[in-house]
């Protein structure tokens, strides 16, 4: 009869009530009739409650998460913009020592071609001052 069903009911309650002191009284005979139904009823409701509000606070974090994790991105993809654009400035930089770095080999070349053609000169114009001193 209906003790019977309300005692069913609070023990299948209890799997996902475990401890309720007011399925356990059920179950154990100490409460029977319409408040022994309104009890299982009372449980129910309170787990159904306590799941929906997990539920709501659940769903909050997964929101918050999205949102951290689309803030996560864009600033990752401001990071690699930024590294990005260093990589190119860096590129520009080792174009610009490497040109500076052949002009100043090519520089050293003249000097030490126009200094050894300077030698040659000043040899020959020391030869012919001998020569013009040397002479009667």
């Amino acid at each position: 009869g209906a003790a019977s069903d309300a005692v069913r009911a609070a023990s299948v309650s209890l799997i996902e009530n475990r401890g309720d002191p007011r399925l356990l009284a059920v179950v154990h005979g100490d409460s029977a009739g319409p408040q022994a139904l309104q009890s299982v009823v009372a449980a129910d409701a309170g787990h159904v409650d306590s799941a929906e509000t997990h539920f709501g606070q659940t769903k909050g974090q997964l929101k918050t998460a999205r949102g951290t994790a689309r803030k996560l991105g864009a600033e990752l993809l401001s990071v690699q913009t930024e590294i990005d654009g260093l990589r190119h400035k860096l590129a520009t930089a080792q174009a610009e020592v490497l040109a500076a770095a052949k002009a100043h080999v090519a520089a050293t070349g003249k000097l030490k071609a126009a200094t050894a053609e300077n030698l040659a000169e000043e040899t020959k114009v020391s030869g012919m001052r001998r020569e013009q001193t040397e002479e009667p």
